[in-house]
Order: structure tokens, then sequence, then C-alpha cells
């Protein structure tokens, strides 16, 4: 739990806005597959005459027309089939572009078929056999050796033959299809009573991989999409590569450019010899899993999968390598501009299509501050970016600004000035960095860095001085007048409370930029600073993967490690050990162990306590005595009775009292009036009602109020605001909502993000990034996805709920084997309720809160509250 201490944290500007949001996803190509069956029902005799030799007729024909688009799948029907010796049997089929498929051959062997019919099919679950019954069903095509050889007679084409349907492929269906059943050994023959069928799917393919032959560029290549129009940056994007067909997909290599050249490999040999038909792929940098190396590869969402094989060499005009391996590389982009897909195979030998070509989704925020407002030159906007630092005590002795996702097409054309409350200004960057584009940096200007921002050589993303190259840089009013230093020192000794502002001047005409997500002040004081304030993540019992976020916005995980995994095992988190830090424990109820680890990483249970083991009990965690490390303790609903333990050890109750036993109520514990000691209290989902308890003892509420009543709400509870005090907030598991609130009254959610959606994890919270200076933000800029279909050239914004965005919020790596505690010997379970700390007495009265009308608990919350009283 948080503690009671002067640790500061940046001024969170959530993502009130993501309810209204909406989806952006860009479509090249239009979509609509065709299916036919085609048959000839004329009688196929085996052989001609005689016992061995060609069928008559040969070959038999089948005519398709009026079937649009290519081939993606093609499916034979040998119809009511009888015959002595099935393997004496070469079954050729020939299209119409004279691609042949040797489709039954030396099959079958040992046994006879009367009447039956076999569909032979690239994705039937296997082939026909090479021996014993063959009954009617589906089946891959088969060609087994035979001592024969496969000399089919004219008009047979020469050999050798495959037997993949998969050739047909990428070919215009419409033409005359034959079948040329040929019986290689005498003695017996037979016949296709109902003769023979085709079942052929055909889409209208937008991309040929290759253009031509069997290995090589695509057709066409690359495949563009124009995207414009378009508001914000991107935050997000996913790749979908629709109906991809191929008979040896290790074959393709798949390579998305975006509108200002940045790169990144989406696939490459990946997914072995097994035939894809018409399927899709969402390439995230969410999804869980890469694409398999060696197949059978489906539809589904998967992470850029690049394995080694042949060199992934992509000619002109693709760019050269070396190329991204995440989707992130486009993040702090304009979405606007053209998108190139381009796609090669790299092996002779096959060849196969992408039916719908591909989209493109993203993620969208508006930038914090637009360089310059308008026009190619002149003053940002907005002109001055502001943050507000309030409630903080001493003065300053050391600033740190942070400019995020820095993108000008000339930087050298900017000039950046930092002022303070006081009026104090300091130079961060003016007439640095060069004339070459610089993409998504993020700057930390830091009197302390071991050099400046450089002078006309590309500016990477780092720490750096500030640096001034051009002094005398002239920022229009409201700035300072004057002549101002590139020197952070400059603040040193003032209050920091007030508005802080940011400057921003593009001095040259015809190029700009944006700042994209925000630009924040660190500042440290003589009281010490420090912290990050409470924070959000999740455990997950099925896999023992925790997943904690150091922002209370939207977005990803940014550490993730295994620990746990016992059966029936409930994941909490405390400080252990006093260093500010709250890392992660698991309780298990069933046996009254409790397992604790000091650090936010994978490994071993460093803190080993029996405690509990009382039906029921659910377990809470806080510091009772305000010494700085947490406590653990136990509450039961059935009596309300709670039971605390101050020491991490092995033991009884140190602290046992009576508060609540309302049927359905859900306990809680932290500071709630600023004191250093974390206290008890209650949440009702059923009424949406909390009760605040200031003391670890028995007796009324000391705070009563309404929030929550969200169908499966979950209560948290945290310092939000870093200002050291404790209060309430709902996680909807469902929905992957948080909704917090700074203050422990009724009233509204005041921040809103969205991270989780992952079936049975529990919500944790914490100060999981520990000391630090005050960080203050100043960004308020929402989320949003917008959907325009390039297919009928329209476009627009449309209604999407924010549930919508959790699954591509949340990054799950790969996760490693859960790991457990090693424990010597398992200790017995105890009772944790000493005889002389049982408190429970039938005619003691159970806690009714006092801060509520009358004196009474009440059943629901009020009609003029709504149903729910949170919201963004």
């Amino acid at each position: 739990m948080p503690k009671n201490n002067p640790n500061w944290t940046r001024r969170l500007r959530l993502l009130l806005m993501l309810c209204s949001a909406a989806i952006l996803l860009l479509t090249f190509g239009p979509s609509g597959a065709a299916f036919g069956i085609f048959a000839n029902q004329t009688a196929i005799a085996i052989p001609a005459g005689g016992s061995d030799g060609p069928a008559n007729p040969y070959p038999s024909v089948i005519t398709v027309d009026n079937l649009p688009g290519l081939i993606i799948d093609v499916k034979v029907q040998l119809r009511g089939l009888t015959h002595g010796a099935p393997a004496d049997l070469d079954i050729l089929v020939i299209g119409p572009t004279g691609s042949t498929a040797l489709v039954a051959s030396d099959a079958c062997a040992g046994t006879v078929v009367n009447g039956v019919t076999w569909t032979l099919s690239a994705v039937a679950a296997q082939p026909l056999p090479s021996a014993g019954a063959c009954p009617s069903g589906s089946y891959q095509p088969a060609n087994y050796d035979g001592s024969d050889g496969d000399n089919l007679p004219l008009p047979a084409p020469g050999g050798p033959y495959g037997s993949a349907l998969s050739v047909f492929n990428g070919t215009n269906a419409n033409g005359v299809w034959q079948i040329l059943v040929f019986d290689d050994q005498a003695g017996s023959t037979g016949l296709l009573g109902q003769g023979w069928a085709l079942e052929i799917t055909t889409a209208p393919a937008l991309i040929a991989v290759p253009g031509t032959g069997t290995s090589g560029i695509a057709n066409p290549y690359p495949t563009l999409l124009n995207v414009s129009g378009q508001g914000g940056l991107i935050a997000d994007v996913n790749a979908n590569i629709s109906g991809v067909t191929h008979p040896f997909a290790d074959d393709l290599d798949l390579l998305l450019v975006g509108p200002t050249g940045q790169s990144v490999l989406l696939v490459s040999d990946a997914c072995g010899s097994p035939d894809l038909v018409d399927v899709n792929w969402t390439i995230s940098d969410e999804a869980v899993t890469l694409l398999p190396d060696t197949g059978p590869c489906v539809a589904g969402s998967f992470r850029p999968s690049n394995y080694p094989g042949d060199s992934d060499v992509f000619p002109a005009p693709a760019p050269a390598g070396p190329y991204g391996t995440a989707l992130s590389g486009f993040d702090g982009l304009s979405p606007n501009g053209l998108w190139q897909l381009y796609a090669v195979d790299d092996t002779p030998g096959s060849a196969g299509f992408i039916v719908d070509g591909f989209s493109v989704q993203f993620v969208t925020q508006p930038s914090a501050i637009t360089v310059p407002g308008a026009g190619s030159t002149g003053i940002a906007n907005p002109y001055p970016a502001t943050v507000d630092v309030t409630g903080r005590t001493g003065t300053i002795t050391d600033v740190d600004v942070v400019v995020n996702g820095v993108t000008h097409s000339r930087p050298d054309d900017l000039d950046m000035l930092v002022v303070s409350p006081g009026g104090q200004a300091a130079v961060l960057a003016s007439d640095a960095c060069g004339e070459s584009d610089i993409v998504n940096r993020t700057w930390t200007f830091d009197d302390e860095a071991a050099l400046p921002l450089p002078d006309a050589t590309l500016c990477s993303s780092g720490s750096f001085r500030p640096a001034d190259y051009e002094p005398g840089e002239n920022y229009p009013f409201p700035a300072p007048l004057g002549t101002h230093s590139a020197n952070l020192a400059v603040f040193d000794g003032i209050d920091p409370n007030g508005t802080w502002q940011l400057f921003i001047v593009d001095d040259l005409v015809n190029e700009t930029g944006f700042v994209v997500t925000d630009w924040q002040v660190n500042i440290t004081t003589t009281t010490g600073g420090g912290g990050a304030g409470t924070r959000v993540g999740l455990y997950n019992p099925a896999n023992a993967l925790w997943l904690l976020r150091n922002d209370l916005t939207t977005g990803e995980a940014d550490t993730a490690f295994v620990y746990g995994g016992v059966p029936n095992g409930i994941g909490l988190a405390g400080d252990w050990n006093s260093d500010n830090i709250d890392s992660p424990g698991i309780y298990v109820p069933d046996l009254a162990f409790w397992f604790l680890r000091n650090s936010n990483t994978t490994g071993e249970g460093e803190i080993f306590i029996v405690y509990g083991g009382i039906a029921g009990a659910l377990p809470v965690v806080g510091d009772w005595d305000g010494d700085g490390a947490d406590g653990i303790g136990l509450y039961i609903p059935a009596t309300g009775q709670w039971l605390l333990r101050d020491s991490l050890t092995t033991g009884g109750a140190q602290i046992s009292f009576l508060f609540g036993g309302i049927a359905g109520a859900l306990p809680i514990a932290g500071d709630w009036n600023g004191d250093g000691i974390d206290t008890i209290g209650l949440y009702n989902p059923a009424t949406a009602q909390w009760l605040l308890r200031n003391s670890n003892a028995t007796g009324d509420a000391d705070v009563s109020l309404l929030y929550g009543g969200i169908a499966g709400g979950v209560p948290v509870v945290g310092d939000w605001d870093n200002n050291n005090s404790d209060t309430v907030g709902i996680y909807v598991p469902d929905l992957a909502f948080w909704f917090l609130r700074n203050s422990n009254t009724t009233g509204e959610g005041e921040s809103f993000l969205v991270y989780g959606g992952i079936q049975g994890a529990t919500p944790v919270t914490g100060a999981w990034m520990g000391s630090g200076p005050i960080m203050v933000s100043g960004a308020n800029v929402a989320a949003s996805l917008t959907q325009t279909n390039r297919a009928n050239g329209s476009s627009g914004s449309i209604a999407a709920p924010a549930a919508e965005l959790a699954p591509h919020l949340l990054a799950v790596p790969t996760l490693a084997p859960a790991v457990a505690p090693v424990l010597a010997q398992a200790a017995p379970s105890i009772d944790v309720v000493p005889p002389e700390l049982n408190l429970l007495n039938p005619s003691a009265p159970l806690i009714a809160p006092t801060a509520v009308p009358g004196g009474q608990l009440l059943e629901q919350a009020p009609a003029e509250l709504g149903d729910a009283l949170i919201g963004p």
C-alpha cells in the first residue's frame, strides 16, 4: 500500500474522452469470394476395354464459366467409384491453364471399393491411405511410389506430376477442366458410376505473390494505400493481411512501409510448408504469440514474426534494410500519406496471392503541441503549453524537463523556452539537431547530463544538457523579454507551485512538426520529493503473470514478470521492506501460507509466513503501525472481525476488532486521512456504499460515501494524485475499465483508464516506481480511433465502446514458467486468533455508518445519484 511520505508524482491528465472513441481502419481494395460446383455425371469406365489402360472417356471434361476472380481453393469429387484394385489407378486433373495435379496414384492397396465417393481437398485432415480401407470421405490427394511409374498416355502432358491442388490457386477457373483416369495394372476393372465434379472457390485477389513465375516480387509491388484527412498521431497500429493463400507460406516476406519511410517486417519465413487457403492475419504488437515457424498457420492475431531463413531482400523501390521488428516504430507519426506493402516470394517452386490485400488500423491521439500552430513558421499551438503545480512544499533543488515525441522535418528551426511560475526562464533547445527529419524523439533536458543536445547532427532520444546555439532568439509575447540562459539551475531555490510554461517557436519557413503526447517538469525540492503515487496492475492466476503499469493512463504494461501460480492463491501487493516500492505477494487461504517478494521480477518468494486458515476470511494489506512497512491481515465477513498483524512473521493477530458484518461487503485498507497509518474499510457492491474508518478499532464509520454500483466492479484503493491520502476506485474486469476518484466523497469518477480485460485476472495497486521527483505532465490527450473504408471511398468516425480498445492496449510477453516459492518444509496451518484476542461477542453491535442521513445504513444509492456513481 502507498505510504505517508512526501513522494511526489506526475500530475496525470487522463483519457477521459475514451468512451467516445472511434476506429480508424483503412483498407486496400474490395472483398467478395465466389463459389461454384461443376459436374460431369457421365460414367467413366475403367479401363475402356480389357483390364488395364486408359478409361473411357479419356479425358472426361467439365467446362467452367462465369466464375469471377482467381481460384483460392479447388476440391475434386470422384463419384461412385467401384474397382477391384484401386491401387491400380492414376488420376490426373488438368486445369484450363495447363496446370496438373495427380490427385490419386497407387493408393488404397489391398482393398476393394464399391460405390464410394472421395472428395479430394488440400484442407482435408489426412491423405488417401496407401493401403487398407478407403471408404467415402474427404482426403488430401496422395501420390504413392509404385513399381509402374506414373506415365499416362496422350493426351496427358508429360510428367512428373505433383499432387497438390494448390497448383490451381491464383489461376482463372473458367475454361475446360479435364480428368484422365488410367488403370496401370491388368486384372481388375471398375468405373466412376456418377462421374466427377469440381468445387471451386474464387476471389478477386489483389496481390499475386510472386507476380510471375514461382519466386520474386509481387504484383503490384508495392501495394499502395493512401491515407488523407485524418487527425491526430499514431499511438498504435495494426496491419491486417486478408486472404493469404500460398502452398508454401514459408516463402512469403511482407514489409510494411509508412508515409515517412519507417518500415516494419511483418512476416518472414514463417508457417513452413502446409498450404494456406484464404487465411486472415492481424499483425499486432499486442498479440500474445508469433506466427509459428514451421506451421501450420491459422487465422488470428500475431506479433510481427521474422524467422531465420532465406535473406530478407526487398528489391527497389522498397527501402533498404535493416527493418523494424515492431509496429510501435510508427507511433507518434501522422497516419496521413502513402502506406506501402511490399510482398516477395523468396524461393522458387510455388506461387500464391493475397485475396483482399491489406489494411491498417490505427489508434490515434491529438498532438499536445503543434509547431507552428499555423502555416510553416511562427509560434506553436498552444503558446504557451502549461502545467500546474500545487500543494508542494520546500524550494527547488533540481529541475529536469521532458519533451515527449518531438517530430519535425527540420529540427534546427525549433526554439524552446521553459518559464517558471515566478518568471525565471531557461532555453531548452535553440537551433540544434541540424536539418534532417526527426521522428518521435523524447528529450530529457537535465543540467547533469553528459552532453548537450547536438548542434548540427541528427538527434536521437535521450538525456541532454540544454543547448542554445544561436543566443538572442526572439520569443513573442507572452513569453518574457530578454536574453535567457540555457541552464536549468536558474530555477533552484524558488517555490515550485504555480503555472509552468513551455514556449516553442519555429523560426524558419517551410517546415513543420509537433510534440506528440506531452511535456513534463520533474522537480526535486528541499523536502525530499519522491514517489510516483499509486499505480495499477493485474495478477493472472492462470499463468502467474503480473502486469504493472507506471502511469494512470490507458496503455501497455510497463513491467511484466511471473510469480505465484499456487492453486487458489490470491494476488496482493505491499511494501514489505520499507523501500517505498510495492511488490507482489500471494496468500493461499487453504494452507494459511503467505509468500512475499521484495522486487517486481520473476523469482522465488523471499518471505514466508503462516497466518490464517480461517474459512471464508479475506486478506488485506496495510501499514498498520506507520513504520513504512506493510503488514498483513484478515477480514471475516460472517462476523465482521478484523485480525491484523504488523510483523511479517508467523504468529497470531496483533490487532483485533469488529467492524462490518454486512453481507457481500468487501474489505479494503488505506490511509484515508494522510496520517501515515493504514486503516480499514468496506465496499458494498450492492449499494455502492463505502464505509471507511480512521482507526483500527471497533467503532462507527468515520467516512461514508457512495461510489460505484457497476455490475462486476471490484474495489481498488490508492493515492492516485499523490497527495499522501488514499482514495477509492473501481475496476470493471469485463470492460477493462478503471474509474478512480481523488476524494472520499460521493461523486463521479475523476480519472478513467482502460487497462486489462484478461479473463480471470485480478487487480492490484501499488507504488511500483518508488522514489523520484515530482513529474507534472502538460498534456490532456485523448486517444481516438476512426474508421475509413477505402473500398467505397467513405471516410468518417463511428462510435465504438472503449472496451474494444482493451485487447490492443495490453502487451503480454512470452510467458516464462510459473515460479512458486521454494519451501524447505511446509509449516502447519495455525489459527491466528488466540483466545485472549477473540473479541467476538454476540451482543456487540455491528458497525453502522454515522455519515449518512439518520445514521442508517443505506440499502441502495439514492435515486438522484443514478444507478452508478462513476463516470469518466
